[in-house]
């Protein structure tokens, strides 16, 4: 179940939001929001796997708003944005804010139905994007196969005394490189982002992450398709298993009879 939070100041569109999001079986709204106070204490306590935000709020900007949730409780964020000249430029501006999806109000050119249907993807977009992102963070650093075994995110190669060094070198920038790709993506800079997602590419097929290899392939694609909501969900789920790496960072493989063993997981 998707557990949705709705932000947006008027109480006909929250409702009619809340109960179209609804529809979806697999979507359950787990909490409303009117203002940005209300917004962050309920992000906080309800902690939804998404968030649908209307960048028009009073008391404060949307966009700030946006920001305060991304920097301190971060959370998949779809926003809701007016149509017209100014709606878009706020929109891209939120995507390079860490949105994961924009959808535009009912207006002209724009069905109700089709705003609706447009929100419901974005939120199963963003909430599977939510998914692989918490098995890579908050997965137990030890997990058993079906043959009982024990495993953590490690190299392939962690039993090569000649790679060891290098690897090491390796997971403790891929935290930077991440860091790095965020800021690229918030300022547009989809050449640069491309660039560095095949050189990652490269480099952990080269030293035992192939999980790594394809995130940082899908993000590659992403740029250089100029393609900035994809490009933002790639980047979400490369960040997160980037993190579960650097955790794992020198783990030991132990079978279910506390010996141990030199196999590795896939990633």
């Amino acid at each position: 179940m998707i557990r949705v939070l709705v932000i947006d100041d008027s109480d006909v569109v929250r409702d009619a939001l809340s109960s179209h999001l609804c529809v979806s079986q697999d979507i359950e709204v787990v909490g409303t929001a009117v203002d940005a106070f209300t917004a962050q204490d309920k992000v906080v306590r309800l902690q939804p796997d998404v968030a649908v935000l209307d960048l028009e709020m009073p008391g404060t900007d949307g966009l700030v708003l946006l920001t305060k949730i991304m920097t301190h409780h971060p959370v998949p964020v779809v926003v809701v944005s007016s149509p017209g000249p100014e709606g878009a430029r706020a929109a891209i501006c939120a995507l390079h804010l860490g949105a994961v999806g924009v959808v535009n109000r009912p207006g002209p050119g724009v069905s109700a139905a089709e705003t609706i249907e447009e929100l419901v993807n974005k939120v199963h977009a963003a909430a599977a994007a939510t998914a692989e992102l918490t098995v890579a963070t908050h997965a137990p650093a030890v997990r058993s196969d079906e043959n009982g075994v024990s495993e953590r995110i490690i190299s392939q190669y962690v039993d090569d005394p000649d790679l060891s060094d290098i690897i090491d070198q390796f997971v403790d920038k891929l935290l930077e490189y991440a860091q790095t790709m965020r800021r690229l993506l918030q300022h547009g800079d989809h050449d640069e982002l491309q660039r560095l997602a095949y050189q990652i590419k490269g480099a952990g097929g080269s030293y035992g992450y192939p999980k790594l290899s394809e995130m940082a392939a899908d993000l590659e694609q992403a740029a250089k398709a100029r393609d900035t909501e994809s490009a933002h969900l790639a980047l979400a789920t490369f960040s997160a298993l980037c993190q579960a790496i650097v955790r794992d960072r020198g783990a030991v493989v132990l079978t279910d009879k506390g010996g141990m063993t030199n196999e590795s997981p896939d990633y």
